[in-house]
């Protein structure tokens, strides 16, 4: 499954992503191509200094994988910023997200990977952050 402008799947781990500005584009980035993909999961990206303006959805991190998001611009999602599901970690550091319609920043995805025997959700933990019009509701502490 490819579904962002940019996607990260079936690789290694080590990845930076700096200096990119999206401007209104549906599905940004995704993370992870599917929770079938168990050998997928040593993904390891970190985010930095990247805008993201008037996305339908931001970032989409799937099935287990650790990705930091440091000093990033996110502003008027149409669904979500950020998106865990399954296992997936993600710390937010020091991060700009202004809402525009959409209050929900992050979104939490329940899914079953292809070899664990219940539905799970990733974990988003956040500091630093500069929030306007925004529900900070369901964040990991």
């Amino acid at each position: 499954m490819r579904t962002g402008l940019l996607d990260i799947t079936r690789c290694r781990h080590g990845y930076t992503i700096s200096r990119v500005s999206f401007l209104e584009h549906d599905k940004t980035m995704l993370i992870g191509a599917d929770p079938s993909h168990v050998a997928d999961r040593c993904i390891r990206v970190t985010i930095t200094t990247v805008s993201l303006m008037g996305p339908d959805s931001g970032i989409l991190v799937l099935d287990s994988h650790k990705v930091h998001l440091y000093n990033n611009y996110t502003r008027n999602w149409g669904i979500y910023a950020v998106c865990a599901s399954v296992e997936s970690q993600i710390y937010s550091q020091c991060n700009i997200y202004e809402a525009g319609q959409k209050k929900v920043a992050f979104k939490y995805l329940t899914e079953k990977a292809a070899d664990k025997e219940a539905a799970m959700t990733g974990c988003i933990k956040s500091e630093g952050r500069l929030i306007y019009n925004w529900n900070a509701s369901r964040i990991c502490t």
